[in-house]
């Protein structure tokens, strides 16, 4: 069974997720110390992380793809996929760059619904 880590600040929406992933092939875990990330996936062996970039405070796009730069040489193996929002101009353009260097295998907006999310991160 796939293991993924949310790493995300919004418990309320994490849960829903899980929820809404209940009958997929999948486990997930919530970390919500973005620190402490790297830790999580490596205990449980995750493929795969989503790693929400908040709109405002100090876990916006360039924290958060610096985090992935991170977990890209701690947990090689682990894709990484950014959810951003999709109104933040110089965010997008960050995870496309990133995108491209290989920082993120790829990155979701906030809007994006809740059947494409889950495939996303299945497919990776």
């Amino acid at each position: 069974m796939e293991q993924i880590v949310l790493v995300m600040k919004r418990k309320t929406l994490a849960e829903g997720f899980m929820r809404k992933m209940e009958s997929r092939p999948a486990r997930f875990h919530l970390e919500q110390d973005y620190e402490q990330a790297g830790a999580t996936i490596r205990r449980v062996g995750a493929s795969a992380a989503l790693v929400e970039a908040g709109e405002d405070g100090d876990a916006g796009v360039p924290y958060c793809l610096t985090l992935c730069a991170m977990l890209r040489d701690e947990v090689p193996r682990c894709k990484l996929l950014l959810f951003c929002s999709e109104r933040d101009k110089e965010g997008i353009r960050m995870a496309v760059a990133a995108k491209l260097d290989g920082s993120i295998d790829d990155f979701v907006f906030y809007d994006a619904g809740m059947e494409y999310l889950c495939s996303k991160l299945l497919s990776m």
